[in-house]
């Protein structure tokens, strides 16, 4: 056990099964710290953001305010139908989760294009989930990103919402 112990952490002292000491990992989505303006064309966008993991909502919302993206966060579909019916013009792009709890993207996008707002038939509404099928996907939504994604990818994925990319 001890030598597999070892052979696992590396060349410790045998026996003590010291971790080897290994740099910090890079940045999670390989972007370097913004100091001044942000470079993207997302700028000045107001994003609403569906999404019921508490991680990934907050790794998106730093993300994109890094990027000069105003965020707004809701939990739940329902969440986000009322933040749209709310004020349907103060968004520029909807990034929808499909799978949350209570109503979830899928019926929330069905609920915005319906709802008569003025925008809501035509607000870019992009996509979020590990598997979805294409067909679902075209019919309701304007873009789709693949979980896990990189913070790149959603970057991307908005400046083509907004047509800017």
């Amino acid at each position: 056990m001890k030598k597999w112990m070892s052979g696992l952490f590396g060349r410790g002292k045998k026996g003590e099964g010291e971790a080897p000491k290994q740099p910090a990992p890079p940045a999670w989505d390989g972007y370097p710290p913004l100091d001044g303006p942000p470079p993207s064309g997302c700028g000045g966008l107001t994003v609403l953001i569906a999404e019921d993991t508490a991680f990934l909502q907050e790794a998106m919302v730093a993300f994109l305010r890094g990027r000069g993206v105003d965020t707004v966060t809701a939990d739940d579909g329902a969440t986000a139908l009322a933040l749209y019916r709310d004020d349907p013009a103060r968004f520029d792009v909807i990034v929808m989760d499909l799978q949350m709890p209570g109503m979830d993207g899928r019926e929330a996008a069905c609920e915005i294009r319906r709802s008569g707002a003025p925008g809501s038939e035509t607000i870019p509404i992009i996509a979020m989930s590990g598997n979805a099928p294409p067909e679902e996907v075209a019919r309701l939504f304007d873009l789709y990103l693949q979980k896990p994604f990189q913070m790149g990818q959603l970057e991307l994925a908005l400046l083509r919402a907004v047509k800017r990319g």
